[in-house]
């Protein structure tokens, strides 16, 4: 989903997921479905802009991450704001609940293709996690593109003398050396509301609002006001339900802020 200059687009999946994709975005939907098990399965990706989102409470065996070019951030069940600046500086904004915040291994081009440099960034990103910071209500976090570029600095270092396959020695020295590039990364930074002034807690707080109110879909009452006032632009209510469980439902927005909506289907 792409979003231009003075506008936005709503989704939704069924009750539970309700994001919102502010003006010149880009962000994808790499899954959004409930599996064999009626476990939540969200992989969603924000490469620029700013996206707003508000998840149900996750429930054992719910999985839900937001990633971005230099951060992953774990969903516990809670409604929060990222926002991806221009030199890809990545800021968390936590409006409840709790997020699971830690670096992203990025290496230009393609990426390795040989097991033992795959297994590199594995190893990295695994230490990653376990140094992962949990942002809670009305915090704010930030994570640095130049700490991500460090990173991939040190990573293909190692690249370059990769141990011959085999070679316990060597591979436990690369081991080692996985866990100092880890553990020498800067976690990112914590802040109170009061340190760092969020920017959009308002608006995550209306959406809040708006995904309790299930009296009627946006569809119903988009058409309802449109008859009584057909050159009148109608302000968006959110309500919809989604069509099917793979289905989100989506709004696009113009410089007015009023469209009509429509549905989208990911793959």
């Amino acid at each position: 989903v792409r979003t231009g200059p003075r506008s936005f687009a709503d989704l939704r999946f069924r009750d539970e997921v309700i994001i919102r994709i502010k003006q010149d975005s880009r962000f994808r939907i790499d899954r959004l479905t409930r599996d064999r098990n009626a476990s939540l399965r969200a992989g969603l990706d924000l490469s620029a802009g700013t996206a707003l989102f508000s998840f149900k409470k996750l429930q054992r065996g719910d999985f839900a991450e937001v990633r971005t070019p230099t951060s992953v951030a774990g969903v516990r069940g809670t409604s929060f704001g990222v926002s991806v600046s221009e030199n890809r500086d990545v800021r968390y904004e936590v409006l409840e609940g709790t997020i699971s915040v830690r670096g992203r291994v990025v290496i230009d081009g393609s990426g390795p293709t040989d097991e033992a440099a795959r297994g590199v960034l594995e190893g990295v990103e695994r230490r990653l996690a376990e140094r992962a910071v949990a942002v809670e209500a009305n915090e704010v976090c930030e994570v640095k593109e130049r700490d991500a570029r460090a990173l991939a600095k040190k990573i293909e270092e190692i690249l370059v003398v990769l141990p011959e396959k085999g070679k316990r020695a060597e591979e436990r020295r690369l081991d080692d050396a996985i866990t100092k590039i880890a553990a020498g990364t800067a976690t990112p930074r914590i802040y109170t509301a009061a340190e760092s002034p969020p920017a959009h807690l308002l608006e995550l707080k209306q959406m809040a609002i708006i995904g309790e109110a299930k009296d009627e879909s946006v569809v119903t009452r988009w058409e309802r006001d449109r008859r009584s006032a057909p050159d009148t632009p109608v302000p968006f209510e959110f309500g919809a339900k989604s069509a099917s469980p793979r289905s989100t439902e989506a709004f696009g927005f113009g410089a007015h802020g009023f469209a009509k909506p429509h549905a989208l289907h990911p793959a």
